[in-house]
């Protein structure tokens, strides 16, 4: 397994980045088809929206992004608030479901979740998930210009589950993200911590692609007080 891993890995590496903005912007047109009637822009009901859309915008125009300036990166909101969950697509397309939005607290626990994100698109981790769940025959698809295949693909990404190691680099990624943006760290810890004390059955789909929960809050805590550290030396 590891071996697999390691060598979906490489392949990625040797992947321009020109087909994740490619494949992203097929599979963003495809997703938005499939739930355009679940769209939610800007209703009342949802405030959070224009506030997220700021924290996106910030975040993803933020210098340290190493492809910042080479994705097209876009944000939709579907409305569906017994979803707790979002993702985001090759070339950064992020999607929020409303249930996930309802769930948080203040803008810093906004930013925290789509910093998360972000960086799955950013350490091209939605990638690996296409080359390992359908394989290199899609990606050579892509470059032949044959995109019959891709059809249904872009929701499935929604409930694929991502590795512990990945998971661990994006919570990594998403806290020098919000450091550098000067937003409350903490509010990575008050998230999960908010996962775990909810209902089950409420953030299942959360919890299927997102797992780990009590460990990620470990992870953030030992960044928050090596951080400390630092700064009282």
């Amino acid at each position: 397994m590891l071996f697999l891993e390691s060598c979906q890995l490489n392949l990625v590496n040797v992947i321009p980045i020109s087909i994740d903005v490619e494949i992203g912007a097929l599979l963003e047109e495809q997703v938005c088809t499939q739930e355009s009637d679940r769209f939610v822009d800007s209703l009342v009901r949802y405030s959070k929206i224009n506030a997220t859309k700021l924290i996106f915008e910030k975040l993803t125009n933020s210098a340290m992004l190493k492809h910042h300036a080479d994705f097209n990166w876009t944000i939709h909101f579907i409305q569906d608030d017994s979803t707790v969950n979002a993702f985001c697509l090759p070339g950064g397309h992020l999607f929020v479901y409303s249930g996930l939005l309802n769930l948080t607290a203040n803008d810093a626990e906004i930013a925290g979740v789509l910093a998360h994100e972000i960086a799955h698109a950013e350490l091209r981790h939605s990638l690996e998930q296409l080359i390992q769940q359908y394989g290199l025959q899609l990606i050579a698809e892509n470059l032949l210009g044959i995109n019959g295949s891709w059809f249904g693909v872009g929701l499935q990404l929604a409930q694929l589950k991502f590795s512990r190691s990945d998971e661990e680099a994006a919570d990594i990624y998403a806290f020098q993200l919000l450091q550098f943006n000067q937003i409350d760290t903490d509010a990575l810890i008050s998230f999960f911590k908010k996962m775990d004390q909810t209902n089950p059955s409420q953030i299942s789909e959360f919890l299927s692609t997102h797992p780990d929960t009590e460990n990620r809050i470990q992870t953030i805590q030992t960044l928050n007080q090596s951080e400390n550290q630092q700064k009282s030396n």
